[in-house]
């Protein structure tokens, strides 16, 4: 949940803008599983976000959340839980809270606290996050069933297996409802689920040592470019940038960025990546029936991304938008109807 709803282009024109520039270069390496490359960006990015928005602006909860993400992924816990902390501390201090935004800082918390043995912190965190999450969207909605999804990796990971056994089962059925049988996400859910349902009733056994924790998160997408390998991971779906995406509010859009006008840069909105290409058409087929925006969305040819040591996924998308904005709206539409997508840029 820590990184945004993007995939970037190999290369950046620094020209552009240098919060620009870095961010979107820091995501793209992360996405390429470069953290050590990533990570200076990433750190320049929230040092750059604090120089341009101030110390407690919604803007800098965003790259802090970013950068923490990839300093979890290279094991450097602690300055990662500080600045988590930090952006929390940020999400509460907003005259109009954010609470989406909340509960993705509060995921990720739950994520380093995990990672560093302090489960009972991390139950609270990742508690609090499906509470705000089902209180703001529903529990029918795909975010529930992720957050859900979330708590349960750590609850099994913490040795509550019938409490997880249960979250478990209940992100697996919400995600079908919403998102349709074929979807990776819910796959990985359901995968999750069987693999929870035949884990021994061992307190403080393999259950709790098995390393199911919140890592094994589902894409958002979040999503999402984060490369760990999960507990037993479903090797269909595009390694996620985190768990429940942590997405820009219009207010916090990034402006200075060029538009595809004049061949530039343009966008699309990527609805799901696979491993098996000839899967994308049923996938295809099975979204349109689900949600009626897409009848009239034009689907573009399919292209694919290289994961190093995960294989090549193929992406089914939609556009293309001439405007990052626009992209944002149209996926941000289908997430209200319970849909779930990403912004990349094409080119």
């Amino acid at each position: 949940m820590a990184l945004l709803f993007l995939s970037t282009a190999p290369s950046v024109r620094a020209a552009d803008d240098p919060l620009i520039d870095a961010y979107l270069q820091g995501v793209d390496l992360y996405r390429k599983g470069d953290l050590d490359a990533a990570i200076p960006q990433l750190r320049k990015a929230a040092k750059l976000s604090e120089q341009r928005f101030g110390p407690e602006s919604p803007e800098l909860a965003l790259d802090l959340n970013n950068l923490a993400e990839a300093l979890r992924r290279r094991g450097d816990l602690n300055e990662a839980e500080k600045l988590l902390r930090r952006a929390y501390a940020i999400d509460q201090q907003q005259d109009d809270q954010d609470t989406l935004a909340a509960a993705a800082t509060l995921n990720n918390l739950g994520l380093v606290l995990s990672a560093k043995g302090q489960k009972d912190q991390a139950l609270a965190a990742n508690r609090a996050a499906l509470a705000a999450v089902e209180k703001a969207l529903g529990t029918d909605h795909p975010d529930t069933a992720r957050a859900a999804y979330n708590l349960a990796l750590a609850e099994a990971a913490a040795g509550n297996l019938d409490v997880a056994r249960a979250l478990a089962a209940r992100a697996a059925f919400v995600a079908e409802r919403a998102l349709g049988d074929r979807h990776p996400v819910t796959r990985q859910m359901q995968a999750t689920a069987a693999r929870l349902r035949a884990t021994p009733d061992q307190p403080g056994g393999p259950a709790a040592r098995s390393g199911m924790d919140v890592a094994a998160a589902v894409p958002a997408v979040p999503r999402a470019a984060r490369r760990a390998p999960s507990a037993a991971p479903v090797d269909e779906v595009e390694p996620a940038a985190a768990p429940v995406v942590r997405a820009a509010r219009p207010a916090q859009q990034r402006t200075g960025e060029p538009a595809a006008g004049g061949g530039e840069r343009s966008f699309a909105v990527q609805l799901m990546a696979l491993r098996d290409e000839a899967g994308l058409e049923d996938a295809w087929r099975d979204l349109r029936r689900r949600y009626q925006r897409l009848e009239t969305a034009q689907r573009l040819p399919t292209t694919h991304v290289d994961i190093e040591g995960r294989g090549r996924f193929y992406r089914l998308l939609v556009g293309p938008y001439t405007a990052r904005a626009d992209a944002e709206a149209f996926c941000g539409g289908l997430k209200q109807d319970g849909g779930d997508c990403r912004v990349i840029i094409r080119n």
